[in-house]
């Protein structure tokens, strides 16, 4: 084994011991939040099923298959900003229609 090999075998095993410890540390920080962000997951998770689908096709269809040459970042830049939109326009949906809907909905006595 060269000296490089080793040097790079040496930096890998400490990226991955850093990387197992940084992520032991996010996990418990996101089992104590994750109770909190649990409801507002639950508030817009419904309107991401329904609309992820056809906010993925438009934007894969805008970036990625009217371009000349279909490329690897295209695809992965639609899919990442179909991410963003669907998240958006969830947040927006809940927070101006579906919100305003429960509590109306909540105002009346059966």
């Amino acid at each position: 084994m060269t000296k490089t090999n080793r040097v790079l075998l040496a930096g890998a095993a400490i990226a991955g011991l850093l990387s197992g410890t940084a992520a032991t540390i996010q996990a418990s920080n996101l089992t104590k939040a994750s109770a909190q962000d649990d409801s507002k997951w639950g508030r817009i998770s419904y309107c991401i099923y329904l609309i992820h689908a056809a906010v993925k096709y438009f934007c894969t269809n805008l970036m990625a298959h009217n371009a000349t040459q279909i490329t690897l970042w295209r695809g992965e830049a639609a899919v990442m900003l179909s991410v963003v939109i669907t998240f958006g326009i969830a947040k927006l949906s809940w927070t101006f229609f579906e919100s305003l809907l429960l509590r109306q909905g909540h105002r009346y006595k059966y």
